[in-house]
């Protein structure tokens, strides 16, 4: 990981940038876009499933 300060152009400190380099990828991840939840493990799909509207449940 490498650390390096942010500064505006006049060179006030406004925050702080964390750069992290070979990071191993999670073995598993869950995306979401509108009512569709995708739950995957690497390339493999694990769970496809539509969120009900009154949040009860998953189809």
């Amino acid at each position: 990981m490498q650390r390096s300060d942010v500064r505006r152009g006049d060179g006030t400190w406004v925050g702080l940038s964390l750069e992290v380099r070979n990071r191993p990828l999670p073995g598993l991840g869950v995306l979401s876009a509108g009512a569709r939840l995708l739950l995957a493990q690497e390339s493999r799909t694990v769970v496809l499933a539509v969120v009900a509207e009154r949040p009860q449940g998953v189809g």
